[in-house]
């Protein structure tokens, strides 16, 4: 920007130069008019270049920042499947040791979590989001049959809600695998 500068002060030089010879036969405050003209049109064009320079680096900027943000919310998503994951590994002790009631809140704050996960788009495929929303279905059915039979607990299959627990931790275990160890271990961080 310094050279287009200079280069543009030289030439308003050159053309205050010519015109004062040009027009010679005039009286100095036809001098005086032109170069102020000529001063007046190099102040402009540094003031395009600074302002060009501007918008060029505020761009920069916000790409930076954009990319930053982008990467800072994938870290933080593969934080929050970790918890997921520890979270359904907890509920499924609870469920193995036959303590429903502590099951039933761990399985709605582990839906609660998922539902969360699936908000993050850029994490998720469209079969990851089918099968995410199959099992957030799957798990609130199971959240409604603890609560209405978890004093009768001949009536609830564990089974079917271990399995339901199983598909969601995959899913998550997958997601978690993918961003972990292929994107966060490769150094872009």
């Amino acid at each position: 920007m310094k050279k287009k500068v200079i280069r543009g002060g030289v030439a308003s030089l050159l053309v205050c130069i010519i015109l004062c010879i040009v027009i010679s036969w005039l009286d100095i405050g036809a001098y005086i008019s032109i170069i102020g003209s000529v001063a007046s049109l190099y102040g402009i064009w540094v003031a395009y270049l600074q302002i060009k320079s501007v918008r060029t680096v505020a761009q920069e900027t916000q790409r930076a920042v954009n990319e930053k943000l982008s990467d800072l919310n994938r870290h933080l998503s593969v934080v929050d499947m970790s918890h997921i994951i520890s979270m359904g590994r907890e509920t499924l002790a609870y469920l193995h040791s036959c303590k429903l009631e502590i099951a039933l809140f761990r399985i709605r704050d582990f839906k609660a979590e998922i539902v969360y996960l699936q908000q993050n788009e850029s994490l998720l495929d469209e079969e990851k989001k089918v099968r995410l929303n199959t099992c957030i279905s799957d798990l609130g059915v199971d959240i409604a049959n603890l609560r209405a039979n978890y004093k009768k607990k001949d009536q609830i299959s564990i089974e079917t809600i271990n399995n339901h627990i199983e598909e969601a931790l995959t899913i998550v275990e997958g997601l978690e695998g993918k961003y972990k160890y292929k994107e966060y271990d490769t150094g872009k961080i």
